[in-house]
This record gives structure tokens, C-alpha cells and sequence, in this order.
């Protein structure tokens, strides 16, 4: 009879995937290859959001037929476990903010002995943002989720954009924003592997 799995040893093989990711990351992009990235992120993701359902009681059977839905499983561990949502979002706005403020920062040191930076007009054509037009303009980690869910559509691959300003000014910080959904759910990844540590025992 086999071993029965366990919500830690979930949590760690999920992170396995999520850490292969990162290193993916790090060079599949330059090479121009991004699938692999995709399928460790979606499995990572999953295999950890079971383990903390499987912590919370949830029977192996009852797992298998919750299927491949990375939104759902994210739903049924946040009513697992209440805040999960609140603080995996909290972790990757808080990295995103650090993140899209230096490349702002090194911009504006660039442009500032040509360009009156104080005029928002001129920020907003040089795509200044200001700190506040960062905070509106970060990437949610429900709508990564979504993306990873439906996979690459040619067609509305902007569908998380508006033509607010302040997302206006979120593409031109940071134009890729692929790259940008993919560091989200890395960064969220690894803040859900921490709270499954944190709720199945290290």
C-alpha cells in the first residue's frame, strides 16, 4: 500500500515547481521560451493550494476532482484558511511597489537635467508615475491567476488593461506585461508556500 501524501509534503513539491519557475524566469525569456514557465507556475500553484486544502481536511478523492481551476482552488483555501487571499495580494502589491518605484526612480535620475519632473503633465508624457499612481496601477494576483487559467489568447491579451491613466502609466514603467503577470504569481507562489508552512507544520 502506498504512502499516503501529505499537506507538507504537497506544499514542498508545489514550491519545487514554483522555484523552477523563478530559475526559468530568470532565462527562459531571453531565450524566448515562456510555456515552461507557465506549466511549473500552474502546477506549483495548484499542487500547494491542496496541500493546505488537504491540511484543512479535505480527502486525496475530493482533491482529484476539484481538477486544474487555479481561481477556484485559491477561493476554497482562502475559506480554509480566512486572509489567505488579503495576505498573498498585500505580499505582491508590496513587491510590485518596491519593484516599479526604483525603475521609476533610475528614470526620472536619467531625464531631470532636461525635463521639469515637477509638471504632472510631463511626468505622465515621460511615464513618471507618481507613488500614488503606482498604488492604483499594480497587478492583481486573482486576475495572474485568471491568465494562467485561460493560457495565451492572441486576441485579448491586453483584456487586463484599461485606458485609465494610471494603467496607462503602468505599461509604459513596465511595457512587458507578461513578464510582470508571470513575477506576480511567482511572488505569490512563494507567499502561499509560507503560509502553507506556516498552517501544515515546516
Amino acid at each position: 500500500m502506498g504512502k499516503e501524501p501529505t499537506p507538507l509534503g504537497f506544499v514542498n513539491n508545489g514550491n519545487a515547481y514554483i522555484q523552477a519557475a523563478r530559475q526559468l524566469s530568470l532565462k527562459g525569456r531571453i531565450a524566448g521560451f515562456t510555456t515552461p514557465i507557465d506549466q511549473c507556475l500552474g502546477i506549483g500553484l495548484e499542487i500547494v493550494c491542496k496541500g493546505l486544502l488537504l491540511a484543512s481536511g479535505e480527502k486525496t478523492d475530493d482533491l482529484k476532482k476539484r481538477g486544474h481551476n487555479l481561481q477556484a482552488l485559491f477561493d476554497a483555501v482562502d475559506k480554509a484558511f480566512p486572509s489567505s487571499h488579503t495576505s498573498v495580494e498585500r505580499h505582491v502589491r508590496e513587491y510590485w511597489k518596491g519593484h516599479l518605484r526604483k525603475l521609476r526612480d533610475v528614470k526620472e535620475k536619467k531625464i531631470t537635467r532636461n525635463f521639469d519632473v515637477n509638471d504632472p503633465n510631463v511626468r505622465e508624457l515621460l511615464g513618471l508615475p507618481t507613488n500614488e499612481d503606482i498604488g492604483k496601477a499594480l497587478m492583481s494576483f486573482q486576475k495572474c491567476l485568471l491568465f494562467l487559467n485561460q493560457g495565451y489568447s492572441a486576441d485579448d491579451h491586453y483584456r487586463y488593461f484599461s485606458t485609465r491613466l494610471e494603467e496607462r502609466v503602468e505599461l509604459k514603467t513596465l511595457p512587458n506585461h507578461f513578464d510582470m503577470i508571470r513575477e506576480s504569481l511567482i511572488q505569490g507562489g512563494q507567499k502561499l508556500v509560507q503560509l502553507g508552512r506556516q498552517h501544515v507544520g515546516s
